[in-house]
């Protein structure tokens, strides 16, 4: 995604081979301070609204970026694109105890390894279709395209916040027994 937008070459907005390094650097702090701003809201928010806001807040940072690159300003670029990593990190951070904390004990590691796992999957098919349709199309519409990509997380965090079990707070052996009574109550009566 960044070669589209910061590249000598061929970005929107060209920064030189020397100064990318910098760049990168910048937005790797916003990374690390959005795992740390999440991990604090994780505890004092709650899983759900932490969860799901960071993912529609990565949603939307991607049209920041967007409208960044359409600037030409190397300054506005790199703004966005440190918000953008502050939020993807606080997006992708936040995942990883809620799954830990809700899968079942008995499936809590094969839970958590084919979330990453899938994830991963589309890390590398969203690469491939980010630069299709950013050659394609063009960059706005990549970008647009990834934060679609990040709203069906925050849909998804909407729909599990109004039906879910909020974690926070609460150890894993009463979350256990709070899951196991919603899996018992869902479950049909055979009869």
């Amino acid at each position: 995604m960044s070669i589209f937008v910061f590249s000598s070459a061929t970005g929107a907005v060209p920064v030189s081979d020397a100064a990318l390094p910098v760049y990168f650097l910048i937005a790797n702090l916003g990374a690390l301070l959005g795992g740390i701003v999440v991990s604090f809201g994780l505890d004092r928010l709650g899983r759900k609204p932490t969860v799901t806001l960071s993912y529609l807040m990565a949603a939307l940072s991607m049209l920041g970026v967007a409208a960044a690159a359409g600037t030409g300003s190397a300054g506005a670029v790199l703004a966005a694109f440190t918000v953008a990593a502050f939020f993807a990190t606080c997006a992708w951070v936040s995942a990883y105890p809620t799954f830990s904390e809700l899968f079942p004990t008995h499936l809590r590691a094969s839970g958590v390894g084919a979330s990453v796992g899938v994830g991963r999957i589309g890390a590398v098919i969203g690469q491939v279709l980010l630069a299709a349709t950013a050659a394609a199309l063009n960059l706005t519409s990549m970008f647009v395209l990834l934060g679609e990509f990040w709203l069906i997380g925050s849909i998804a965090g909407a729909v599990w916040w109004r039906y879910g079990v909020e974690a926070r707070g609460q150890d894993l052996e009463a979350l256990a027994a709070a899951l196991a009574t919603r899996r018992a109550a869902a479950r049909p009566l055979k009869g």
